[in-house]
């Protein structure tokens, strides 16, 4: 398929006119940030700059966190999001380590507020493992990242037992 940038910009055009017209709405921003998420995602694939797109997701979350602090959800999409720009940190050479732990802080806060929310049980096992694969390029320890993430796979799949990604993920981490 071809770029989607034009896509991008329409739909961030549509959301930035909601937005306008209804300043601080909670769906709108979650939406926003999903969208700049999966524009920074794409151009991470790329090797293209995807700062500001990240960057843009998560003011947009914490925008939406704001109007509904105890809506987990929003949450795990901003810790998605912070999962996603230290996978792209990682890849540019640089530390993703300030961005999986607040993703882990997100997490911990969404699995507390929803503790049968198998996907935020998932990815805390995925940020778990993206740290601790961060730590092992590093020479440092990493095992207790690969039991706990082992371990929220695990609760996601209590949850939610045909979850292919966390059966996969859960079995790479044994």
């Amino acid at each position: 398929g071809g770029a989607p940038d034009a896509e991008f910009a329409g739909a961030q055009a549509d959301l930035d006119a909601v937005l306008a017209a209804q300043p601080g709405w909670g769906q709108a921003l979650v939406t926003r940030g999903m969208l700049h998420n999966n524009a920074a995602r794409w151009r991470h694939r790329r090797g293209q700059d995807a700062e500001e797109s990240f960057r843009a997701a998560i003011a947009d979350y914490d925008g939406a966190a704001a109007q509904a602090p105890e809506d987990g959800s929003i949450l795990v999409r901003r810790a998605n999001a912070r999962n996603n720009w230290g996978a792209w940190l990682k890849d540019t050479g640089r530390s993703p380590v300030e961005h999986y732990l607040a993703g882990l802080a997100d997490l911990e806060k969404a699995v507390a507020r929803a503790p049968n929310d198998p996907d935020a049980w998932s990815r805390t096992g995925d940020v778990c493992l993206n740290l601790g694969t961060w730590r092992q390029l590093k020479g440092e320890a990493a095992a207790d990242l690969y039991e706990r993430g082992a371990a929220a796979y695990g609760k996601a799949l209590e949850r939610a037992p045909r979850s292919y990604p966390a059966w996969f993920r859960r079995g790479w981490l044994r």
